[in-house]
């Protein structure tokens, strides 16, 4: 199986990606409200690098968030680098400093973004 979390592309390029999430840990029970919950997708170089690159995320429906990089994003980063990334969302309606939880859970490693150099440039 691919692991979700792994992503590649060339630098220059548009980069799109689906996740479905779900609330089960069998994976069989699509999450389906998750847009209220303010998803936030960061790329970083490392995890405490400053100045993340952010993705846009759009509600597809059945539990399918859908992410993407446009290619002036892709651009500004380096080649032959891995970043890494994660999603984090925030329940509108937990208490105050509660609701809050990242996908790939804890336990996991964080998501990967590998940038291949690009050989063809506009001009």
């Amino acid at each position: 199986m691919t692991d979700p979390a792994a992503l590649e592309t060339v630098r220059g390029d548009s980069l799109e990606w689906r996740i479905e999430f779900t609330t089960d840990p069998d994976g069989e029970d699509p999450w389906s409200d998750f847009a209220d919950y303010d998803p936030l997708c960061q790329i970083r170089e490392d995890v405490d690098a400053a100045d993340p690159i952010v993705p846009t995320f759009a509600d597809l429906g059945g539990g399918v968030a859908r992410f993407r990089l446009t290619a002036t994003q892709t651009a500004a980063l380096k080649p032959r680098r891995d970043y890494v990334w994660d999603v984090e969302f925030t329940d509108p309606t937990a208490a105050t400093g509660m609701g809050v939880f990242t996908w790939p859970p804890a336990g996991e490693a964080r998501g990967t973004l590998t940038v291949t150099p690009d050989v063809a440039k506009s001009s």
